[in-house]
């Protein structure tokens, strides 16, 4: 065999192996790894759906595994220690690597609170965020889907303060409030 075909046929094997570790084999039985939410934002309005979907990913927790290129290194470091690492490599790995972010430990409904809090915040006062699980073989996603409407603004604000020392301070300080 010439040497850039076999070299060729090394660097296939290798994603080959690459790939099949994706972290899944060692998950205690029934359970799925979590890999992630999305969110979708519905609405009769028209709304700036790129804000209300940032202010929504902001609320998701717990966070997946991280990823590279589809596969989880960081995960694979922490199941190559096993449970107990007895060895300074394993121990090492144990150390360097991320325990998997189960199914299990995501609370959806508390999550889909925590986005409607969110939207509250921005003038979006009755959203209403559901949950739906996609799952896979040994992993799941979540996809939340916000059903919002047009953010109420104040329009005007004025100030009735009989005191002029204390309208000159806030009058002075208006242009930095937020409202």
């Amino acid at each position: 065999m010439s040497q850039p075909i076999a070299h060729k046929l090394i660097l296939i094997l290798l994603c080959l192996l690459l790939a099949a570790c994706s972290g899944t084999r060692h998950l205690p039985k029934g359970e799925k790894l979590y890999t992630g939410a999305e969110v979708k934002v519905k609405s009769r309005d028209k709304v700036d759906k790129g804000s209300i979907k940032s202010a929504a990913q902001e609320a998701i927790r717990p966070l997946p595994n991280k990823s590279f290129l589809g596969m989880r290194p960081k995960l694979w470091k922490y199941n190559m220690a096993g449970e107990n690492p007895h060895t300074k490599l394993k121990k090492w790995f144990k150390k360097r690597g991320e325990p998997p972010v189960l199914l299990s430990d995501v609370k959806p409904g508390v999550t889909s609170q925590v986005i409607d809090a969110k939207l509250f915040n921005m003038g979006i006062f009755k959203s209403i965020t559901q949950s739906k699980t996609e799952e896979t073989k040994r992993t799941a996603k979540l996809i939340y889907t916000c059903y919002v409407h047009k953010p109420f603004r104040i329009k005007e604000l004025s100030y009735d303060i009989s005191d002029d020392s204390i309208s000159n301070l806030i009058l002075a300080e208006k242009k930095k409030s937020l409202i």
